[in-house]
């Protein structure tokens, strides 16, 4: 069985995995910005409004928008590329496996939780991005879009769902980003133990931080 092989991207499996290493920590920075811009939602509607028009309507944001696309594109189609790989040749698999050990829970879920986050970001944008439009009380060329987010965090099930997702988003992340600065040898034997800390600890930051959004709106409104 021979690896499929995908025009733009790099055919070695070592190139790929920096394909995949310096775009993952491209979206990991774009987690932080939009965890920062999501603070605005404890501020009120009018602020958060406010923000959410202002980005929008900036011309950068498009570009920006189209390299995080290309970002989370290039991400998830060489991890599915190195993935199958290993799995063509398992010969050589066994060999690294036999170099690095068994692996943790982790890395050895890296794809399952990979497929979870992409459908979590289809469910994300088809509900905010793309969905329904309510024209804001004080003026109706701005989006409504804090009420859109207050009423889907009043969903049981969505409130439950979110923060799954974000919680196997952590699991991901927390081996995805020691492995990231191992393959681009941004890592030695003496920064590997407060690396691979540092990834749990941000890990465990975003799962925290970005379930307080759902939680906050959802206990407040069944107080």
């Amino acid at each position: 069985m021979h690896a499929v092989e995908i025009p733009l991207l790099p055919s070695s499996s070592i190139a790929k995995k920096a394909v995949m290493a310096i775009t993952g920590l491209l979206v990991i920075g774009f987690l932080a910005i939009h965890f920062i811009g999501n603070l605005l939602l404890f501020a009120g509607p009018q602020a958060y409004n406010q923000y959410a028009h202002k980005l929008a309507s900036n011309p950068l944001f498009y570009l920006a928008e189209a390299g995080l696309l290309l970002s989370f594109a290039y991400h998830i189609i060489s991890g599915f590329l190195v993935w199958s790989r290993n799995r063509a040749a398992r010969s050589e698999g066994y060999q690294i496996q036999k170099r690095l050990g068994k692996g943790t829970f982790m890395s050895k879920t890296l794809m399952i939780s990979g497929i979870v986050i992409l459908a979590f970001l289809i469910l994300h944008l088809v509900s905010f991005k793309f969905g329904e439009y309510i024209p804001s009380a004080e003026n109706p060329d701005i989006r409504d879009l804090y009420s859109l987010v207050v009423a889907k965090f009043h969903i049981s099930w969505y409130v439950f769902t979110y923060i799954a997702c974000i919680a196997v988003m952590g699991l991901h992340l927390s081996h995805g980003f020691q492995s990231a600065f191992r393959t681009l040898g941004l890592s030695n034997d003496r920064t590997l133990e407060l690396l691979r800390w540092t990834s749990y600890g941000l890990a465990a930051f975003f799962v925290l931080g970005y379930s307080a959004f759902p939680l906050y709106f959802f206990l407040s409104a069944n107080q």
